[in-house]
This record gives C-alpha cells, structure tokens and sequence, in this order.
C-alpha cells in the first residue's frame, strides 16, 4: 500500500496541470466572442437607455416629437434583451454556467435594434461556434459540475414556474431548460437521491413547456403585428 502511494501522487498532479492548461486554452478561445459581445452588450444597453429617456423625458432632451408606446416597448425589450447578452458575455469570460453563456449568445443573433445587429449577428455566431469545440464543452463541465457545489434543485424548480409567466418565460424558459440540462448531467455524473433528480426533470418540464407556450405566443405577435405594418400597402 505504502508503495503504492507515492506513484498515485505525481499522477493526480499531472490531471489536474492538464485540466488547469485545458481550462486556460477554452478560455483564451472564448475570450475573442466575449468580449465582442460585451461591446455590443454595452453599445445596445446605451442605446436603447437613451431611447427610453428620450420617450419617457422628451423634454429633458430636446425631443419635439411624440414618442409612440410601441417604440417604447421595443426600447425596453432591446434593453432586456442586450442585459442578457452581457451576462452571456460575463460567463463566457468566467467559464461558468454554460446555459447563461448559450442564451446570451441567442440573444445576440435577435437584437436587431439601432443597427446593434451589425456587431451584434457575427458575435452571437462566433460565440455559439466555439462553445461547440469539444474542449470547450468539457472546460464548462468540469468548472459548472463538482462533487461538493450546492443543490440548485430548488431555485431551479423556482425558476421553472417562472417560466410560465408571460413575457418573462421567454427568458426563464429556455434558461431553465438549459440549466436543467447541466443539473440533469451533474447528477447522472456525481448521484444523488431520486428526490434530486425528479425536481430537476420537474424543472426542466416546466422550461420546456414555457419555452414552447411563449414562443409560440411571440410568434403569433410578431405575424400579428406584422400583418398589421403591411395590411394597408398589401391591400393599396
């Protein structure tokens, strides 16, 4: 036995310095996508800021025009949406939580708002490539998944009902879902009881079918207004 040990030693150093160069490597392929997306993250945060003051505020800033509630919808929704690109961003520089990073990069490739999209498609894109690379898909795991981290069951259950609420379960909904995933691989790799496991699924169902409900929902808004925009130069 005493023989044995001193040859375990030098071989669990080796794994972890090859994790440690592993994990340096994924993150200086991310690094290039994060902070494209951070700048654009920023510039769209600005942008879309400026644009709700300058509804809300108009004569704050010089605006002699009235300022239509939808344009001011849009200007927070664009806001959301490029919050959420800068969180993406913020986990891809930390390695961590791979489902804010993957959704941060989706919210990229929709925020067509004040010309963002020019900065905004090619970053999202870039951003989605490489967290497909093997190694940075084992990188991500070996950072998120570990035998001692908390339970997130919980809050991730918590989340899966938020998913149901409108307009929010476009963003809680696939969240969950993403991180149910991550919750469902963490347990199949480090058990734990079957309670753990059925509020996990049970949360991942509940992304699901959130994803599924408002999505549909906001498609159905988009032809709708869409048909509203073109109905009268269709029927002229």
């Amino acid at each position: 036995m005493s023989a044995d040990q001193p040859l375990s030693q030098p071989n669990g150093g080796c794994d972890a310095a090859e994790r440690v160069e592993a994990r340096r490597r994924a993150q200086a392929r991310l690094r290039g996508p994060a902070w494209a997306l951070a700048i654009t993250a920023i510039i769209g945060v600005l942008a879309n800021t400026f644009r709700l003051l300058r509804g809300l505020f108009p004569e704050w800033l010089g605006n002699s025009g009235k300022t239509s509630p939808s344009e001011l919808l849009w200007g927070g929704i664009f806001l959301v949406l490029n919050g959420i690109v800068l969180v993406g961003a913020w986990s891809l520089l930390q390695l961590r939580h791979r489902g804010l990073a993957l959704l941060g990069s989706m919210a990229a490739l929709f925020n067509f708002s004040l010309g963002v999209c020019v900065l905004a498609y090619p970053s999202g894109a870039w951003a989605l490539w490489a967290m497909e690379q093997p190694d940075v898909k084992e990188a991500f795991q070996s950072r998120d998944v570990s035998h001692d981290r908390p339970s997130r069951q919980g809050w991730l259950l918590v989340l899966g009902f938020l998913s149901l609420v409108p307009i929010l379960g476009l963003v809680a909904g696939p969240l969950t879902w993403e991180l149910a995933n991550d919750e469902l691989k963490a347990l199949a790799r480090a058990p734990g009881s079957s309670k753990h496991r059925r509020l996990a699924r049970s949360a991942k169902i509940l992304g699901m079918v959130g994803t599924i409900l408002w999505g549909m929902a906001a498609g159905a808004f988009l032809v709708y207004t869409m048909a509203q925009l073109l109905g009268p130069g269709l029927r002229n």
